[in-house]
């Protein structure tokens, strides 16, 4: 299998034919859910949990601003130091310039 981006048509195109494969993949989903589905009926509260918790994402995501300069200043007030970057460029910059 060629590891690289030119590839990844190829690659799938062979793996969707490879019977064992799909095998595999068909008992890994069924186990998975399988396992869910118990692991959901031992948890009464699972609905309104997952509900709770997707309110708190969307405020966070909704206010990302103001829980992002809490972070920093909480993180630096204990001597972390944090680098913001603009763009995948300058994180790739500042990663490079902390090596």
């Amino acid at each position: 299998m060629e590891l690289n981006a030119n590839a990844f048509g190829r690659n799938a195109r062979k793996a969707l034919l490879d019977k064992k494969l799909q095998g595999a993949l068909g008992r890994a989903t069924e186990r998975f859910q399988t396992h869910r589905d118990a692991a959901i009926a031992e948890f009464p509260e699972f609905e309104a949990t997952r509900e709770r918790a997707s309110r708190i994402k969307r405020d966070v995501l909704d206010h990302l601003d103001t829980y992002l300069a809490r972070f920093i200043e909480e993180a630096e007030k204990r001597g972390a130091i944090v680098h913001v970057a603009r763009d995948a460029a300058q994180a790739r910059e500042i990663a490079a310039r902390i090596a």
